[in-house]
């Protein structure tokens, strides 16, 4: 059977903040998916990939992620 996958793109702006995820507003995001979304832009992506999502692409102020769909 094929591995399916989920997707998860981050834009970020300034040095440090996230703006969107996946098209939400960070805030959103977070109220709607019951996470912490922190000020820190490495240390969110750090919970990521304890998460296990994986680093894919990088697109400008566009960071995007994929780690494997669980069913």
């Amino acid at each position: 059977m094929m591995q399916k996958w989920e997707y998860l793109e981050i834009q970020r702006y300034g040095n440090e903040n996230i703006n969107k995820i996946n098209n939400k507003s960070a805030k959103l995001w977070a109220t709607e998916s019951s996470k912490v979304v922190g000020k820190n832009f490495y240390e969110f992506i750090q919970q990521l990939g304890k998460e296990g999502w994986e680093l894919v692409a990088v697109d400008g102020p566009y960071y995007f992620f994929k780690r494997p769909l669980q069913e």
